[in-house]
């Protein structure tokens, strides 16, 4: 997200209407992957670390992350 936007609250909006949405559509959970300095941010929106991902995208130490709805 833009460093403008950032603390405004609208990443933790896009995430809970993408959970409503997932609720819906009747998924049981969300997952994602994202980097270390991420974590936080979806930590706060309610996702748990599930340990290391397998990816080796651009050569980083990716997270799998998951939200049960």
């Amino acid at each position: 997200m833009a460093p403008t936007a950032q603390g405004r609250g609208i990443g933790g909006q896009l995430l809970s209407a993408f959970a409503e949405s997932a609720t819906a559509h009747h998924c049981q959970s969300i997952a994602l992957t994202c980097l270390a300095d991420r974590i936080p941010f979806y930590q706060k929106n309610g996702y748990q670390v599930v340990g290391v991902s397998t990816s080796q995208h651009a050569g980083e130490t990716w997270y799998d992350l998951v939200k049960e709805l």
